[in-house]
């Protein structure tokens, strides 16, 4: 009985979110934008038989940043409730129907990634199953995906990132859906290989097939180097300057002068805005 109602109780929660995802892709649609849906809903569809074994607390939307300046005014005509806006990191969240929905125009830390979102979005594809009934949401090709939860996991260091994130790196890089030659040649073009060569070698140590996989790409010695780099120090320490160094680390080496200036304008600015 406790099981059942548990069950309910989540499947209430999707439905919600599911909900306001539909609220979100037509409140911005009517008003020429549209978002891209990523990480946590799309993976509880994608990986998972049953959606709601996949834990959210929230939805996460990718917009432009021209894009991104105009939704504060959207949001107070639709009746969305501001919860925070940091305009450094390029990320705003509001509460929609009751489900907290974050923006952001960065794919991955800012200036980490050669990819853009309009590049996401040229290659994202309509799907009228996320959001509710009346909702055609969009969301990303199967290998932008993997590579956004790659992303989202290396930006929590790894060793403190969600073991849902985690789990959802190794169902994608196990799934038959899942090129690895292809996806190895995506991050290189984006200039997030070694980001990938990290995740890759983290997950290896967990699933003997990510293992072999990692064993089968054929790695540039710049990204091998930081990316194994990366993972001995985000198990020793990953809290700690080194590992937030490391990982700006496996971003693309044309971005880090971007990246750096980033990280000490972000140190000087007052806390963010509610």
């Amino acid at each position: 009985m406790n099981n059942a109602r548990g069950n309910a109780r989540a499947w209430a929660h999707y439905e919600s979110l599911r909900t306001a995802a539909g609220a979100v892709s037509i409140g911005l649609a009517d008003r020429g934008i549209q978002a891209v849906f990523v990480k946590g809903i799309v993976s509880a569809r994608r990986l998972y038989d049953d959606p709601i074994e996949r834990p959210m607390s929230d939805i996460d939307v990718r917009v432009t940043s021209a894009e991104l300046m105009r939704v504060p005014a959207i949001a107070k005509t639709l009746g969305w409730q501001k919860v925070h806006d940091v305009p450094s990191y390029g990320a705003q969240s509001y509460l929609v129907g009751g489900q907290l929905v974050e923006l952001e125009c960065f794919l991955g830390p800012p200036y980490f990634s050669k990819w853009s979102i309009e590049e996401l979005r040229a290659r994202a594809h309509p799907v009228t199953d996320l959001g509710n009934a009346e909702a055609i949401c969009l969301e990303p090709d199967w290998h932008d995906q993997v590579l956004i939860s790659v992303l989202n996991a290396v930006k929590d260091k790894l060793a403190t990132a969600f073991p849902y994130s985690i789990e959802d790196v190794r169902r994608y890089l196990r799934a038959t859906d899942t090129d690895p030659i292809r996806l190895h040649a995506l991050a290189k073009s984006r200039g997030i290989e070694a980001a990938l060569c990290a995740a890759v070698h983290w997950v290896g140590a967990l699933d003997a097939d990510v293992a072999c996989l990692d064993r089968q790409i054929p790695w540039s010695p710049s990204a091998n180097l930081r990316g194994r780099g990366f993972v001995r120090v985000a198990r020793s320490d990953p809290r700690g300057v080194s590992a937030r160094v490391a990982m700006r680390l496996l971003g693309s080496p044309q971005l880090w002068p971007q990246a750096a200036i980033a990280v000490m304008s972000r140190a000087m600015l007052p806390p963010a805005t509610k």
